[in-house]
């Protein structure tokens, strides 16, 4: 899966690897890996990103149907 910053225009590709997704920012003019970011928590979802943050929202083991919205700087 591919998603792009909606602010500056970069390409990510996101990866999922026991249970925690990455993000690697991809060079559009060649398609090279620049730079890669694994996201704190498991089994985040709705994964978007604007202006080098990352958007996601993510269930607590302890919270039984509350999800939370998370920010995290790629």
């Amino acid at each position: 899966q591919l998603i792009m910053d909606e602010v500056n225009g970069e390409i990510y590709g996101v990866f999922l690897r026991n249970g925690y997704y990455y993000l690697k920012k991809i060079n559009s003019s060649n398609g090279e890996i620049v730079e890669e970011k694994k996201l704190h928590y498991q089994y985040a979802e709705k994964l978007k990103v604007k202006d080098g943050f990352i958007y996601y929202t993510y269930k607590p083991s302890q919270s039984l149907t509350k999800k939370f919205l998370y920010k995290e700087l790629f």
